[in-house]
Parts: C-alpha cells; sequence; structure tokens
C-alpha cells in the first residue's frame, strides 16, 4: 500500500487559509536532512505545545507578541519519504492580525489554534500510516484472491485478446453503418425493406429445402408391402422340425408367423412385416370375419398366440411343449389345417 506523503497533506490545509495568509514556500522536498530536522512524531509533540500555549497566553499584545517571537520561521521536518520544510507564517500572520485589531484578536486566536490544531492531526495520521508495515495490506489482498469466487479470474490469453479486438472492431464498423444510415431518412426505409425482403427469402428458401428432402425420403421410402418368404405351410413345418428337436421357443415363434401368414392369405390382415404384433392384433380385431374362420373367437386366438410369442421370443421366456401344442389349436382357430 503505497503511504501518503506528509507534504501533499501539509499543503491541503495550507490552501485552507486565505491568499494573504499562505506561506510563499511550495513545500518541496529538500535535499539532505539538516542537523536540526525532527521526526514526525516530534514536529507533532511541537504542535502540541504551541496549541496549549494558544489556549494559556492572555488576550493582550505583549503575550501575543511574546507568543510570536518564539515561533520558529519554520519547521525542518524529517519524514519517511523525505525531508520537508512546513513554514509557521501562516501562524504568524494571524498572531500579528490579532495584536493589531483588538476587536477580532479572539477570532484571530481562534484560527491560529484550529490550525495548528489540524496541522497536528494531519501529522498524528501520517505516523500512524507510515508506522503500517506493506505486508499486511498485501496478504489481505492475497487472502480475498484466493477465495473461490475469484478462480474463474485468469491472464487473458493471446486468442482471447484477438477475439476481443475483432469484436470491437466489427462493432464499431457496425455502430458506424447504423449511424450513417440513422442521417438519412430514405436510407433507413431502404434498409428495413432490404431486411424484411432478405428475411422472406430465407424462410422461403428454408421451406423449399425441407419439401424437397421430404419428397426425396418419400421416394426412397421402401414399400410398405413385399413379398412373403414363406407360406403358412413352410412356417409349419418349420414349427414341427423346432419342436421334434426340443426347440420350442423356435417352434412358438414359427408358428405365430404361419398364422399371420394364413391371415393375409384371407386378407384379413395387410402384407406388411414391418408392423408389430401388436399392430396386428389391434389391425384383426377390429376387422369383421367371424364367417371367415372356423373358431367362434378367432380375435382372442391370435391375441393368445401373440402373447405367447412376446412371453417366449421377445422376452426369452421358457416354452415346453405344452407351449407349442397350445399354439397349434389357436393355429387351426386361424384356419390353418394342421393334417
Amino acid at each position: 500500500m503505497k503511504r501518503r506523503g506528509f507534504a501533499p497533506l501539509c499543503t491541503l490545509l495550507l490552501l485552507a487559509l486565505p491568499a494573504s495568509l499562505r506561506p510563499q514556500s511550495n513545500l518541496a522536498p529538500v535535499p539532505g536532512e539538516g542537523p536540526s530536522a525532527s521526526s514526525v512524531p516530534a514536529f507533532a509533540g511541537e504542535l502540541r505545545k504551541v496549541e496549549a500555549s494558544l489556549r494559556a497566553t492572555p488576550h493582550t499584545v505583549q503575550g501575543i507578541t511574546a507568543l510570536e517571537q518564539n515561533l520558529p520561521g519554520s519547521w525542518s521536518v524529517a519524514a519517511s519519504d523525505g525531508h520537508y520544510e512546513v513554514s509557521a507564517a501562516p501562524l504568524r500572520d494571524l498572531l500579528a492580525a490579532a495584536a493589531r485589531d483588538p476587536s477580532a484578536r479572539a477570532a484571530k486566536i481562534e484560527q491560529a489554534r484550529q490550525w495548528v490544531a489540524e496541522l497536528e492531526s494531519e501529522a498524528d495520521q501520517y505516523d500512524s500510516l507510515s508506522g503500517t508495515p506493506d505486508s499486511q495490506p498485501r496478504s489481505q489482498l492475497d487472502s480475498i484472491l484466493s477465495q473461490r469466487e475469484f478462480n474463474y479470474v485468469h491472464k487473458t490469453s493471446a486468442t482471447e485478446w484477438l477475439q476481443q479486438k475483432i469484436g470491437e472492431w466489427l462493432e464499431r464498423i457496425i455502430g458506424s453503418l447504423f449511424a450513417r444510415i440513422a442521417r438519412h431518412p430514405i436510407g433507413v426505409r431502404a434498409f428495413f425493406w432490404i431486411l424484411l425482403i432478405g428475411a422472406v427469402a430465407f424462410l422461403a428458401v428454408a421451406l423449399f429445402r425441407f419439401w424437397l428432402r421430404r419428397s426425396g425420403m418419400e421416394e426412397w421410402k421402401p414399400p410398405r408391402t413385399f413379398a412373403r418368404l414363406k407360406t403358412w405351410q413352410e412356417w409349419l413345418r418349420a414349427a414341427k422340425e423346432a419342436a421334434s428337436r426340443g426347440d420350442f421357443r423356435e417352434a412358438v415363434h414359427s408358428a405365430y408367423w404361419g398364422g399371420i401368414a394364413r391371415l393375409e392369405d384371407l386378407q384379413l390382415v395387410p402384407s406388411d412385416r414391418t408392423r408389430t404384433p401388436r399392430e396386428y392384433v389391434r389391425f384383426f380385431s377390429a376387422q369383421e370375419h367371424s364367417s371367415m374362420l372356423p373358431s367362434a373367437d378367432p380375435k382372442a386366438s391370435l391375441a393368445a398366440i401373440t402373447a405367447r410369442l412376446e412371453r417366449t421370443w421377445y422376452g426369452r421366456g421358457q416354452a415346453g411343449p405344452s407351449d407349442f401344442q397350445d399354439s397349434l389349436q389357436e393355429l387351426e382357430a386361424l384356419g390353418c389345417q394342421l393334417r
């Protein structure tokens, strides 16, 4: 922390006096220290003695003259930041004015006492500040900067500095452009219409590209229907072969697709293998087909074989001979001739 100089404090105090009472010296530091230079505490002690004398001196011409004669021409002060000469001329002028004018004597002596008291206060403050070590404020500052909220403060890198400069340059260019446009009403209207037309054109191009992309996706979308790889008879044969070798999960799986293939043959469900088993159930349940199938409730049969497929095939559940036999009964209910 930088210490306050003693000379600026004295200078501010003397500037508060009337122009006629200010000393002619500028209180500049004097090179070297004279033999009679006093320290700042000693100077403050001398000022206290002068103030006490001002309080005790009777308000007579003789007492004031004696006090004035005891004052030095200036005080030589050796401070930590230099050597200064503090003139006593303002105090002498106040005492001389008090001796000349009896009507203003008390006021002038009080002004002299206040001048000494203020100078004494400044000397005491300078002495207390000069005794404060610089390491204490530095340690306090380091403690504050080490807190969490200052962790993200870092030195600006070259890239960040360049980005900041480019941003400031663009801001100046754009600001200058808008300032020039604002001076011309016709230019403002033209600029507004240009922005509006540009925004509309941008939206039109974006919509056109969206529609073009969507139409292209529709063209390349695979057809909803495609030829079946197996007939329901082939699915049934594959189910029986899987059951004969003990793979009842595969047998239930093949039996289910045999039933779906049979319903596709009867055109009771669409020939679309992209549908999920549940979608087949919902579509089949919404149709009227009781007269085309031998079972009185084919909807329940399709729901049952679908639930078994989901449990054993997709749910990785266990399947046994009873599951396969139940699937065959439901296939028969869906129109598959097992014999």
